[in-house]
């Protein structure tokens, strides 16, 4: 067992019970066999009379500190930015201080996404002689983005030094340490390890979504950013659908719920479509579990956690084909590829899901899901990166 300190830029809080999520549930598997201390700082809005405070959490091997600061009050934008930094690094130490008194000083520190905590790594690194790895989910570094060319000279200087200083890189895909080698900023030595999904919430329905040809089919798309995600190119999809059946549902879960109903009504879709707003896991496993398929129209990724939510309830996924997507989905096993932003392809392939769904095996999905991305598995793959970089 090693004694890992978690420097996560994304993580869930009272400001945003979504954000880096995915890293959280990476924290839940690897304190199945480390000692985990979590320290995350979040600017909070809401906060006015004090400058800082915090909440601590205890669960196991598990420790998670959040820090929440206010944001200053100054009404000059490059006065506020500045006191921002200075807040987040000032209680990102404090706190840092707090829990070494606590539980001493950590083995190793574990970086999630290194703007902007890898910046306090590299202190770390330099003035603690703590070593630290790094993990990487940002999206910014995929072509089709395009935001990490956007960066500033100093924003993509800061990014390459933080990954130089490194001991081992962890991506959770082929593609995304691929990306970042062409974008030198590592030199193709990295681990990669998937993102896990909780089949104690996301598990298949005992009643079959599969019956005869006039059944309603129901859908269930997972949106966040509108443009990253294409939903809107979901929309303009099943409105072709539309021209040759009515016979289908669609199930949106996530923000944006006004802008997408407005769009909804635009193309005509309004009583095809149920729209939930941000839900808890629990909630997106139950709608989920209503469904026969899922449809992932995404742009760009780095992995793609909602394929494995929906495949561990046994739903195959109608996804775009992107290399990313490959290394988890398998043509007509456990989805159907469609190119990306290609919307007639899309409404065809939603046509000749309707009339094949039958032939997918709900069970062999989540069960392959399971096998591949739970916990346990994936904690033992953390635990030899660690084992292996404390090694030197």
């Amino acid at each position: 067992m090693s004694k890992i300190l978690f420097l996560a830029s994304w993580y869930p809080s009272r400001v945003d019970f979504l954000n880096g999520d995915f890293i959280e549930r990476h924290a839940k598997a690897i304190a199945l066999k480390n000692d985990v201390t979590v320290i995350f700082i979040s600017k909070d809005p809401n906060l006015t009379k004090k400058k800082f405070e915090f909440t601590y959490e205890e669960n196991g091997w598990l420790k998670v500190y959040k820090g929440y600061y206010k944001e200053s009050e100054s009404r000059f934008k490059i006065i506020r930015k500045l006191v921002s930094q200075f807040r987040y690094f000032k209680f990102l130490h404090t706190l840092y201080n707090q829990q070494s008194v606590k539980n001493g000083k950590p083995q190793l520190v574990h970086l999630y996404v290194p703007l902007k905590a890898g910046i306090y790594a590299l202190y770390l690194r330099f003035f603690k002689q703590l070593n630290y790895v790094i993990s990487e989910h940002h999206s910014i570094y995929m072509p089709a983005s395009g935001l990490y060319e956007k960066k500033s000279f100093v924003t993509k200087w800061l990014i390459k030094l933080i990954f130089k200083n490194a001991s081992a890189v962890h991506t959770v895909s082929k593609e995304l340490g691929k990306i970042l080698t062409e974008k030198n900023l590592i030199k193709g030595n990295y681990k990669i390890i998937p993102n896990v999904v909780n089949t104690n919430i996301f598990f298949p329905s005992s009643i079959s979504n599969t019956s005869h040809s006039n059944t309603t089919h129901h859908f269930v798309t997972i949106t966040g950013n509108v443009y990253h995600k294409n939903t809107d190119g979901i929309f303009r999809a099943l409105k072709k659908v539309l021209e040759k059946t009515s016979n289908f549902q669609l199930h949106v879960v996530g923000p944006y719920k006004k802008d997408l109903e407005e769009l909804a009504r635009t193309t005509g879709l309004i009583n095809h479509i149920h729209f939930y707003g941000a839900l808890p896991y629990r909630e997106v496993a139950k709608v989920n579990r209503k469904c026969d398929a899922m449809i992932f129209f995404t742009r760009y990724e780095t992995f793609g956690c909602v394929i494995i939510e929906a495949n561990a309830c046994g739903l195959p996924v109608i996804a775009s084909d992107l290399a990313v997507i490959r290394e988890i989905v398998t043509e007509n096993i456990n989805g159907i590829f469609v190119n990306s932003e290609d919307e007639d392809e899309l409404s065809k392939k939603l046509l000749w899901y309707m009339d094949h769904k039958k032939y997918f095996n709900k069970n062999e999905i989540a069960y392959f899901a399971k096998q591949n991305f739970n916990y346990e598995a994936v904690s033992t793959q953390f635990d030899e990166l660690y084992i292996n970089t404390l090694k030197g």
